[in-house]
């Protein structure tokens, strides 16, 4: 699928509807896979992007991304994970193990055959035709690709370890993975059986000494892996040749090599599933919760008061119901514990914290059509206060518990705004007005000290008019510093105030910015103010951009988070166009009053090195 170049036709961060869908998706496509899990590999909806490629035939694919690194994709309807997504949890697909010179041209597009494959002592995992499965070399567990089995284990087996066995979509090394960080595999060690499984002869059909497949015991399928490599490679280039010789053929396109591709490919499926419809398939069990609906009653409370306790305070109000539940009552589960809203009485999240508002413990309220938020919460309830957690409680072994966990950086309460001095630098051209107080060219000056200088300079050459007290006779350095080459036959004199700011423009421009408990820093230039705008995204959709926080010491990741708290939108970060080290924030909607708010009212910065507030909505804080 991605052995070529593909084009991306759209990339977007997604919206929490979709990121909840998401790991429902996953969830059922990967039952092995436990809550915490899912957490590590999906941290939170403003690391999450969509992004739809387009590939060499046409065909559009969605990938999602996580942090920027690609971690599924959607193939023929369902989600398959990445191998980067792999590399963090080798056992989520069951692996076949190949040879290292195969991966080569598995990473050229070709498919996995089966005389490439390398039966462990303990046997081939169990494959359903169809099935998703993840390709690992030998002596390492890192998956290195990901595809759909042409054949069931049994029937690769029955054949005699012969021809097509997965049909590869996604490798290393590939289009997709350099998509992403373009890293390497991490080393896995091989998980060793405490018995070796025995393959009876009669099972594989004399497979063995037919097409050579070697156990890996005693090092010997490490000494037959330039045999099996050329082996494979011969039936690979032979149908390559084939290929070749059918397109140089008048009349006979790629098109039409493709079609016979699928075509071959539909009859070994039809004729494999007529085999294994016939003999019978077993269904796995599902497993079954051991928990009776008064411990679930019983574990949402003790999860819920030890949030309402320990986790939150009024900084994370108003907060969503569904972000109180997802983000902080289930990773707040005892390790190897799930808590399942639709196995209490309860049924339902908003029953749930309906019976709470009745105890008094917090305040729902329906902000937004079907969107139910937490405006309030009782502390001093006597059930909060007195609550001590049971053991287990609060420590989940889920990423998203630990980061929860942690109070939001107390920084954006105790945020002290730097105090700015507009400052000037004395340039060349002006050295030699400011040489009378011995100052050199690069000093740096504030205002003041710039109005002392040029009157001491004044007033040490009477350059003061006699007449008129309010003008200032103009010398040859004066001439030279101040005025321009038409003004200099003609200006004689000039006033007080146009000498100040004559002086005042042609001083290079500078500032000094103190932090509290910092060494004070010079920045040159003017000071470059907070920017904030409203943009439109995708028709009539706005967003608002805020950019150059760090220059006044905030915090992007704090004050992010404090902003999706109060918008209840989703906030993303990204890199200012044309600067490598300067990020900028987008939340959904016109969030300008919220801006002014949050910025001059609680981070107390001054209006005046803030632009864009003019652009708020009437009506809305």
């Amino acid at each position: 699928m991605f052995v070529k170049p593909f084009r991306v036709k759209s990339n977007s961060a997604m919206k929490g509807s979709e990121s909840r869908k998401l790991r429902a998706d996953i969830l059922a496509a990967f039952p092995k896979l436990s809550a915490e899990q899912l957490w590590c590999l999906l941290p939170g909806k403003r690391e999450l992007a969509v992004v739809r490629a387009i590939d060499h035939h046409g065909q559009i694919h969605t990938v999602y991304f996580v942090a920027g690194e690609p971690a599924f994709f959607v193939s023929a309807g369902r989600i398959v994970p990445t191998v980067y997504t792999l590399w963090k949890f080798p056992d989520l697909l069951p692996s076949l193990t190949t040879w290292p010179p195969v991966l080569t041209r598995l990473a050229g597009g070709a498919d996995l055959m089966l005389p490439g494959v390398v039966i462990p002592p303990e046997g081939l995992p169990v494959l359903q035709i169809g099935q998703l499965c993840s390709v690992h070399l030998v002596e390492n567990r890192a998956p290195v690709a990901v595809g759909v089995t042409f054949l069931s284990s049994a029937n690769m087996l029955a054949v005699g370890m012969r021809g097509r066995g997965v049909n590869i979509l996604h490798t290393m090394s590939d289009h997709l993975w350099a998509f992403g960080p373009k890293s390497n595999p991490p080393i896995v060690p091989l998980v060793e059986p405490e018995q070796p499984i025995a393959i009876p002869d009669e099972e594989v059909g004399g497979a063995k000494d037919e097409v050579g497949i070697c156990a890996v015991e005693n090092g010997e399928g490490v000494a037959m892996a330039t045999s099996l490599a050329e082996l494979v490679l011969e039936e690979q280039s032979a149908v390559e040749r084939y290929e070749d010789e059918q397109l140089k053929k008048p009349g006979y396109k790629e098109e039409d090599r493709d079609q016979e591709r699928e075509q071959q490919q539909e009859e070994d499926h039809h004729e494999i599933k007529e085999e294994v419809e016939n003999r019978g398939e077993e269904k796995a069990g599902e497993a079954v919760d051991s928990m009776t609906q008064e411990q679930h009653d019983w574990l949402l409370l003790q999860c819920c008061l030890h949030t309402l306790k320990s986790r939150i305070g009024p900084e994370d109000l108003p907060l969503t119901v569904a972000t109180f539940y997802g983000s902080y009552i289930l990773p707040s589960c005892p390790k190897d514990t799930k808590v399942d809203i639709k196995k209490s009485s309860f049924k339902k999240l908003s029953r749930f914290m309906s019976s709470l508002q009745r105890r008094g413990l917090l305040q729902v309220k329906e902000i937004s059509r079907g969107v139910q938020t937490i405006t309030g919460v009782a502390w001093t309830h006597p059930e909060i206060v007195s609550f001590s957690k049971p053991r287990g409680v609060g420590k989940s072994g889920s990423a998203s518990a630990r980061v929860k966990d942690v109070p939001a950086q107390s920084s954006e309460y105790e945020y002290q705004p730097p105090d700015i001095v507009p400052l000037f630098i004395v340039p060349v051209r002006l050295q030699p007005l400011f040489a009378c107080a011995n100052i050199k060219k690069g000093a740096v000056l504030n205002r003041v000290e710039v109005r002392e200088v040029i009157t001491r300079y004044v007033k040490e050459n009477e350059l003061v008019d006699r007449s008129n007290h309010s003008l200032v006779c103009v010398d040859p350095v004066l001439c030279d510093s101040l005025l321009d080459k038409e003004e200099r036959l003609n200006c004689t004199t000039l006033r007080w105030d146009m000498l100040f700011s004559r002086c005042m423009k042609r001083l290079n421009p500078c500032h000094k910015v103190v932090f509290p408990g910092r060494k004070e820093e010079i920045r040159k230039g003017d000071v470059v103010p907070i920017e904030v705008t409203v943009a439109r995204r995708g028709g009539n959709k706005k967003v608002t951009l805020v950019r150059n926080l760090e220059l006044f010491g905030v915090d992007l990741e704090a004050f992010g988070r404090l902003l999706q708290r109060r918008a209840q939108a989703s906030v993303t970060s990204n890199l200012v166009p044309g600067h490598r080290s300067l990020s900028q924030l987008q939340v959904q909607g016109n969030q300008v009053a919220l801006m002014s708010t949050l910025l001059v009212d609680e981070y107390k910065i001054p209006s005046k090195y803030i632009t864009g507030l003019e652009a708020a909505v009437k009506g809305k804080k």
